[in-house]
């Protein structure tokens, strides 16, 4: 039903965005008589990714600058735009993308696994099968929406 739709938009339970997501719903619905349904979740879902996601998600963005460091900052917005696609992000992607943004080949390994592994440490990403992907549907979606365009150029990456 409704419920399991919206959980299953989040991805990942994290308490402040299920309050968020629950309460613009139940927004969207006051004043109805009728009961929440998957295409009401789904529209408030898309339309929280238009007005309200900066506010509530920019900060993991901001983040990003303290937690990988000025040099890279960009570096990982293109990998986790990468990882957001629907193959998800493999170790050779993100070596290309480390090449195509100055990191030298020697220095590739260690830079990428840093900042790889700080990605997964603070729930960004998680690792399976060889491959990154966004631990939230909800941040990846966000960050599609916001830098997907941006870094599409950079990552030679499809939709």
């Amino acid at each position: 039903g409704a419920a399991s739709r919206m959980l299953e938009r989040l991805g990942l339970y994290l308490p402040g965005h299920i309050q968020h997501f629950f309460q613009l719903v139940h927004e969207a619905n006051r004043g109805s008589q009728d009961s929440v349904d998957v295409a009401l979740v789904d529209r408030v879902y898309s339309d929280a990714l238009v007005r309200t996601a900066d506010s509530e998600l920019g900060h993991w963005d901001q983040r990003l600058e303290d937690i990988i460091g000025v040099e890279h900052h960009n570096l990982a917005r293109a990998l986790l735009c990468e990882a957001a696609r629907p193959a998800g992000l493999t170790a050779a992607v993100a070596h290309d993308l480390g090449a195509s943004m100055g990191v030298p080949p020697s220095d590739a390994t260690r830079t990428l696994g840093g900042i790889l592994a700080n990605l997964v440490h603070d729930w960004y990403l998680v690792e399976a099968n060889a491959r990154w992907t966004f631990a939230s549907a909800y941040l990846r979606d966000y960050w599609l929406a916001r830098y997907g365009a941006v870094y599409r150029a950079v990552a030679g990456g499809g939709p």
